[in-house]
């Protein structure tokens, strides 16, 4: 169970890495144009939600060091 649960924090944390590098590089996330319901929430704060890659590289390392 200790080696499904690793599995899937390497999985999830893995995902936000690239998913946030893709759009750093490419300026959009991966899968549709615009992103989902998160991104409201930072449009109401003024923030662009396209300007987040380093943040979701951050929290995809952390995810993967404290899984």
């Amino acid at each position: 169970m200790k080696i499904l649960l690793a599995l899937v924090g390497v999985l999830a944390g893995g995902w936000m890495i690239v998913d946030g590098v893709h759009v750093m590089l490419r300026g959009k996330y991966i899968g549709p144009e615009k992103p989902g319901p998160w991104s409201i929430l930072f449009v109401k704060l003024g923030v662009d939600p396209f300007r987040l890659g380093p943040l979701f590289v951050a929290f995809g390392v952390l995810w993967i060091v404290f899984r």
